[in-house]
């Protein structure tokens, strides 16, 4: 894995060493979230926009393999959903919504919940915004959010605050 931070990188080879998944797993996230934030100020039609996205995307899609924390998985699928409404990939977007529902569904209330229903909620919101989301992909609601899916994403998180 290429890492832009030295203190990343160097505390991940330190949990493989010591074989700790959980630790390598927070660590990745954070990466992907590293690259994540590097996207703020750059301009979409940029190359170094897509690759920051791209290196972000393969960061998040490792965390499943070194950890099975619900946790830690659930923090890299939202963030996997930020960015690929950002980038703006309908398709895998659309392929995200089922197994995301469904581990939001199984989380028990907490703060993480909580968050993450409120952010999911939110970039579904934004994916609406997008011309090329509007178009129907999935055949069905439930594999596809409508307002109805977010309200209620909403209501859960407030009931659990």
């Amino acid at each position: 894995m290429l890492f832009r931070s030295q203190a990343l990188e160097e505390g991940f080879n330190l949990a493989q060493t010591l074989n700790l998944h959980p630790l390598m797993a927070e660590i990745v996230l954070e990466q992907g979230n590293v690259y994540a934030l590097e996207m703020i100020d750059q301009d979409p039609a940029t190359e170094e926009f897509i690759q920051n996205g791209e290196q972000a995307l393969r960061a998040f899609k490792q965390i499943p393999t070194l950890d099975e924390n619900p946790r830690t998985v659930l923090q890299g699928e939202v963030n996997t959903l930020r960015l690929l409404v950002k980038l703006n990939r309908p398709i895998q977007t659309h392929e995200l919504w089922p197994t995301l529902r469904s581990r939001l569904a199984a989380l028990p209330p907490s703060r993480t919940s909580v968050f993450a229903r409120i952010n999911v909620a939110e970039s579904l919101m934004r994916a609406w915004q997008q011309p090329t989301v509007r178009v129907p992909f999935a055949p069905t609601p439930t594999q596809w959010p409508d307002s109805t899916a977010v309200m209620e994403l909403l209501q859960d998180a407030v009931a659990q605050a």
